[in-house]
């Protein structure tokens, strides 16, 4: 008896959860989190989407990362990225009740704050190297492109983004790149 209660309950909820998701639309849902990363560059992390209108939206990412020394001649490492894009909607389209996809136009500023540490070869002296400096380094990220969101199953959404990419003024670079991730859209 307690068998066929719980496969009962379970099949209501079911049935009240796929009757709330028949009348929704991907398109409509405005927020979105998630995870995401662009190739080669620091625009990479927690991701954080809103729509404020059928045509503008905004995403931040954000990552922190932080390993300390393996052994005592070893310094710690870290990165911090904030990075914002501006969203602008091309085109937007149904596949169904569920599925759906957003063409649009995107723009890149950001932060993004990493170490480093210069060693030389220290063999002359009967050691593998020598520390000799450690730098922080702050760059201006930048970039603009395209990109589509797939969405399915109502909540989830892919992210396909491709354009330029760069960063200055520490190991100044521009490039063509490319980005992707996963998200829940409510």
């Amino acid at each position: 008896m307690l068998k066929k209660t719980k496969i009962l309950l379970i099949s209501v909820a079911m049935l009240i959860m796929g009757s709330a998701a028949l009348h929704a639309n991907p398109l409509e849902y405005k927020n979105a989190i998630g995870i995401y990363g662009m190739f080669g560059f620091s625009n990479s992390g927690l991701q954080y989407q809103r729509w404020f209108n059928d045509r503008i939206g905004l995403q931040s990412q954000v990552l922190a990362w932080y390993e300390s020394g393996r052994n005592q001649y070893d310094d710690p490492e870290y990165e911090f990225a904030l990075n914002t894009q501006l969203l602008f909607s091309l085109f937007k389209t149904n596949f169904g009740e569920k599925s759906g996809t957003n063409l649009y136009a995107w723009g890149l500023l950001g932060y993004y704050l990493y170490n480093t540490t210069d060693y030389v070869d220290g063999s002359s002296l009967g050691v593998y190297s020598i520390r000799i400096t450690e730098s922080i380094c702050n760059n201006f990220v930048f970039g603009a492109g395209f990109g589509f969101d797939v969405m399915f199953w109502d909540h989830l959404s892919v992210p396909f983004e491709f354009g330029f990419a760069g960063q200055m003024p520490h190991e100044t670079r521009i490039s063509l790149t490319a980005a992707t991730g996963i998200r829940y859209r409510f």
